[in-house]
């Protein structure tokens, strides 16, 4: 009798065990596979929002339940922050002062006429404009390539001009037609502080030019625009103001100086200028 009483006690025991397995393994709540992403929790198996309404576009659910702007999230060494890629586009006003030297082709030479150069200065306001292009050596400055151009629409020459009737040289002044350089070159530009919009430019550069005709032809002669190639430099500086993740709008002074060969005389005629300028710009860095 006593040993019929243990085994019905052991039997209900194991019948207690297993009842109380199932209904732990009815109520078990389903995993979720893979695990539910930051800002997500496992409810009956499938991932929910943390937070409770949920978020907006644009923001994230973090532990704390909080909605918080996915901005503020990001990496701040990408966000505000100068490197990377590097596009900047400016256009501005400017102030042209030249000085040119002009001699005669062969061809224009009279007979046993000499060859006697022209002086004179060239000033206007002018148009600039830029485009660069490049990207960031990791903490350190903007690596790239660019174009400068200036606009003189109204450029004006004071100096000796000569007639081509007598070969005489008198002092004169004339307007201009389109007087123009363009620079193409590489350039190092560089910022402080990485997260602030303070910066500096440097560009050697090759340079065409070309010099407008003169309007005024009360000196007798014809005269015709000339073409000439030559060197130059650009500088900057400047401040950009954040407007976005990775975009700013800046503005910066800029001074340029370009020394040309023009046409094909013997001695060379020349052209020198200096410009000065303003930009505004707008970069994506």
């Amino acid at each position: 009798m006593h040993k019929w009483h243990l085994r019905y006690a052991l039997l209900t025991t194991a019948m207690q065990a297993t009842a109380a397995t199932s209904a732990t393994a009815q109520t078990r709540t389903p995993a979720c596979v893979p695990e539910c992403r930051t800002g997500f929790t496992c409810v009956n198996g499938t991932c929910v929002s943390r937070c409770n309404p949920p978020c907006l576009s644009g923001e994230e659910c973090t532990e704390q339940r909080q909605c918080v702007l996915r901005s503020e999230l990001a990496d701040p060494s990408s966000v505000r922050h100068h490197d990377g890629f590097y596009l900047r586009l400016g256009l501005g006003v400017g102030y042209v002062s030249a000085k040119v030297t002009e001699y005669q082709s062969e061809g224009e030479l009279g007979p046993g006429a000499p060859q006697v150069g022209t002086k004179g200065s060239v000033t206007g306001v002018a148009q600039l404009g830029e485009i660069m292009v490049g990207g960031t050596i990791p903490d350190g400055p903007v690596l790239g390539g660019g174009a400068w151009g200036v606009n003189a629409l109204s450029a004006h020459y004071d100096g000796e001009t000569r007639n081509w009737v007598t070969d005489e040289v008198a002092k004169g002044a004339s307007a201009l037609e389109l007087t123009s350089l363009s620079q193409i070159g590489p350039f190092l530009a560089y910022y402080p502080n990485a997260s602030s919009g303070l910066h500096g430019m440097l560009a050697p550069t090759f340079v065409l030019a070309k010099l407008g005709a003169k309007k005024d032809l009360a000196f007798e002669y014809d005269d015709h625009s000339k073409d000439g190639v030559g060197w130059g430099v650009v500088l900057g500086a400047g401040y950009d103001f954040w407007i976005g993740e990775q975009w700013s709008l800046g503005v910066a002074a800029r001074f340029q100086y370009v020394s040309v060969e023009l046409g094909s005389t013997e001695p060379a005629s020349t052209f020198s200028a200096v410009v000065p300028g303003v930009l505004a710009s707008v970069t994506y860095h």
